[in-house]
Parts: structure tokens; C-alpha cells; sequence
């Protein structure tokens, strides 16, 4: 009977401390999630405001690209403001399943990544 409580407390013990590791890694993911999110789209607002510019209004005019989107609400500034957003979230997330040790997903995320151009 001795036996049977001696494993039960040695199991008891290694399900604690794998417990405790899931938990650090996944408040760790959570503050880069947080923080890399917050960078993504602080980037991408640079980037949207930077393509906006005053200097870049006459490509955009010859192009054709400003005079196919005047009828609607988006510029194309903001238009690459949110490809841009896209792509470092999926970069994010990428690092996020990393730190959380999930292999699949890893996986198909640089899959993802390596088909988009």
C-alpha cells in the first residue's frame, strides 16, 4: 500500500511541475503576443502613413491605383498598412506557437509563410 501511495505522490509531483512549465511558457507567449501585437500595429501604421504621403500622391495617381480606390474608403496606404499587419501577425504567431512548443502548428505557419509572396 506504501508502494501505491509513493508512485501517487511522485506522479503528483512531475504533473505539478509540468503545470508550472506550461504555465511560464504560456504567460510568456501571452506578454510577446501583447507586445508584438502592439508592434505590428504600430508598424503597420507607419507604413500606411508613410505610403500616404504627400510625395507618393502622384505615383499613386499615375498608377491608377488612386483613381480605382476613390470611390471607396480605403487608400492605398492603408491598403499596405494591412497586408503589412497581416503578415507580422502571422510572424507573431509563428513565435507565439514556438515559445508554446507546438510543432504542428509551427509547421503549417511557415508553410503559410513561404507560400505568401
Amino acid at each position: 500500500m506504501q508502494e501505491f501511495f509513493d508512485n501517487l505522490w511522485a506522479r503528483t509531483q512531475e504533473f505539478g511541475s509540468a503545470a508550472v512549465e506550461w504555465l511560464v511558457l504560456l504567460l510568456i507567449a501571452l506578454v510577446v503576443l501583447l507586445i508584438g501585437r502592439w508592434l505590428a500595429r504600430l508598424i503597420s501604421k507607419w507604413a500606411g502613413r508613410l505610403l500616404d504621403a504627400q510625395p507618393l500622391q502622384a505615383v499613386w495617381e499615375r498608377s491608377g491605383v488612386a483613381g480605382a480606390l476613390r470611390e471607396g474608403q480605403q487608400t492605398p496606404g492603408s491598403i499596405a498598412a494591412t497586408i503589412i499587419y497581416a503578415y507580422l501577425m502571422v510572424v507573431l504567431l509563428l513565435l507565439v506557437t514556438r515559445i508554446l512548443r507546438m510543432v504542428t502548428i509551427e509547421i503549417l505557419l511557415q508553410r503559410l509563410l513561404t507560400w505568401i509572396p
